[in-house]
């Protein structure tokens, strides 16, 4: 139901989910965009796992899909177009806009 997705203040789900994989591609990600769980999974190692993954891909497209309401959270359905490979990830993010999960997988 569209009316109970809450209203996320700041960028959109696309220019934050392009954002964070850029983010991610470098090795580097500004942690205080992240709920605390997320914060705790990326460490040093799985950033640096994720940018030798995602380096190589290039310049990243991201196109919106499904948007829903899970546990107060707008949950966001997203591909993530790399030339010519495409992921799909899916992201939940607070009414405070910070992102509490971001999973990508093909």
């Amino acid at each position: 139901r569209p009316n109970d997705i809450p209203l996320i203040p700041g960028p959109s789900a696309e220019a934050t989910a392009m954002t964070l994989v850029r983010e991610l591609q470098a090795g580097a990600i500004d942690r205080s965009k992240l709920g605390d769980d997320l914060n705790a999974l990326w460490t040093d190692q799985r950033l640096a796992e994720a940018a030798a993954q995602l380096r190589p891909l290039g310049q990243v497209r991201v196109q919106l899909g499904k948007r829903w309401e899970r546990g107060n959270q707008e949950a966001t359905a997203l591909e993530l177009v790399f030339g010519s490979k495409t992921l799909h990830a899916t992201m939940f993010r607070a009414p405070t806009g910070k992102i509490h999960q971001f999973q990508i997988r093909e």
